[in-house]
């Protein structure tokens, strides 16, 4: 299923489940922070990580660019 998935979210340019789980672990936070910040909960988030769900464009866009820039997540925070 995960392999499926990260084949998958390659060809509909998203984040694929590997790459979730090393964003949010270099933001350090952990999956009911980011239920919290970005929506989906707690199990979303397990889905999106063992790859049985693929996670929203927009979720895939944000991660994206905290990857490039984390101490944004800070700046996220605050306006929670």
């Amino acid at each position: 299923m995960k392999e499926m998935q990260t084949h998958k979210a390659k060809v509909d340019h998203l984040l694929t489940p590997d790459e979730i789980r090393r964003i949010r672990k270099k933001l350090h936070i952990n999956q009911k922070e980011a239920a919290e910040y970005f929506g989906g909960g707690v199990n979303g988030f397990s889905r999106y990580e063992r790859g049985e769900t693929p996670p929203p464009k927009a979720l895939s866009g944000l991660f994206i660019l905290l990857d490039e820039n984390p101490k944004q997540i800070e700046t996220l925070k605050k306006h929670l």
